[in-house]
């Protein structure tokens, strides 16, 4: 299951074949429904019903449904449809996860690997709120509202059938574009699975801490440095340290870490953001674990922690670290494919050229 924040991204970008031909293993790429398209419910879409197709997850209803494919028809293709493991990298680790404790998945995997998915599902009162806000987005890109605080008293006079029409003829641009607008634009709004109740039936540990889960060997890893490719990690605790473009410019030798960043206290607090952003992975992967090793004794965890010494050991090792993604490579035995980098967002698009 390919990760991308479950906006973005697409089965066509993973390198799978090398570890097909090596591992002698036969593997499915799942393409599934993303961001707003994938991930989006509102009260006015439920009509209080606790139907499936009222849950908002389809994008893993759509990965459900290609195990159910799999179970099915992937003995006509070498595969044994009696030991399938179900992996993912990033927010298709945050969907294996979650696979696990839903009812509608189980029996339909052996064993899970959960790659840097250290991320938690979105409740339905969160979800409302963001719904809440596209919807008000939407209302103002069709002219109908000039600002968000008209848009939300007009929606709250809206009947639900008024919005649930609305949305159903919004076209998926337009609906898009109003997801996105309650952020800076510069990167999509997160897509979490949500807890229903019915495909996700709570909180992950609680429901793991229960019992009542799909009891499969599980892998758990993350990178040491997971945050050293993640500029979300810079605003929260120093918005004027450095623009992570900047960044990338030190990495490709068009400028030096100087000039990025200058000081002692502006290195340290990078450092400092890199170090408490990656050990969300971490404390996340022990936590979901220790749940885990309450019921089945078959539970691994690792951290990966490569890092790029052997690239750069100054300015490249010193901003990323074994950062998020580097590992896919390892993993997949495709070092070597320029594809490999160009499928893992623009930090790896930089270093395609690199000769690791």
């Amino acid at each position: 299951i390919h990760g991308g924040g479950n906006v973005f991204g697409s089965a066509g970008e993973c390198c799978v074949e090398d570890l097909a031909r090596k591992a002698n293993i036969v593997i499915v790429v799942v393409q599934y429904r993303l961001g707003v398209l994938g991930f989006f419910t509102h009260p006015a879409l439920r009509a209080d019903s606790n139907d499936i197709e009222d849950s908002g997850n389809f994008g893993l209803l759509d990965q459900i449904k290609a195990l159910r494919w799999t179970k099915q028809n992937i003995a006509s293709f070498g595969g044994n449809p009696f030991n399938v493991t179900i992996g993912g990298h990033s927010a298709g680790g945050h969907d294996v996860a979650q696979l696990t404790i839903c009812p509608l998945a189980n029996g339909l995997f052996h064993r899970a690997f959960d790659q840097s998915g250290g991320w938690l599902a979105q409740s339905r009162y969160s979800i409302d709120e963001t719904a809440t806000r596209t919807i008000t987005y939407a209302l103002m890109s069709d002219d109908k509202v000039n600002d968000p605080l008209e848009a939300e008293r007009l929606l709250h006079k809206m009947p639900s059938s008024r919005i649930v029409s609305m949305l159903r003829s919004v076209p998926a641009k337009e609906l898009l574009h109003a997801h996105n607008c309650h952020t800076d634009n510069s990167f999509p709004v997160w897509a979490f699975v949500i807890e229903d109740g019915v495909v996700i039936p709570g909180p992950l540990f609680r429901v793991i801490e229960s019992g009542r889960y799909s009891r499969v060997p599980t892998m758990i890893t993350f990178t040491k440095t997971e945050s050293g490719s993640d500029h979300i990690a810079i605003g929260p605790l120093y918005p004027g340290m450095a623009d992570y473009r900047r960044l990338m410019e030190v990495a490709r030798g068009d400028t030096d870490l100087d000039a990025v960043l200058p000081t002692e206290r502006d290195r340290l607090l990078w450092l400092k953001a890199r170090h408490y952003g990656s050990c969300f992975y971490r404390v996340l992967a022990d936590e979901h674990a220790r749940r885990l090793r309450m019921h089945q004794d078959n539970v691994y965890v690792s951290s990966f922690n490569w890092g790029w010494e052997p690239v750069n050991p100054s300015d490249v090792e010193f901003i990323f670290g074994a950062c998020h993604c580097i590992d896919l490579p390892f993993l997949f035995g495709s070092l070597d494919r320029e594809e490999t980098w160009k499928g893992f967002g623009p930090m790896f698009n930089e270093f395609s050229d690199i000769n690791l």
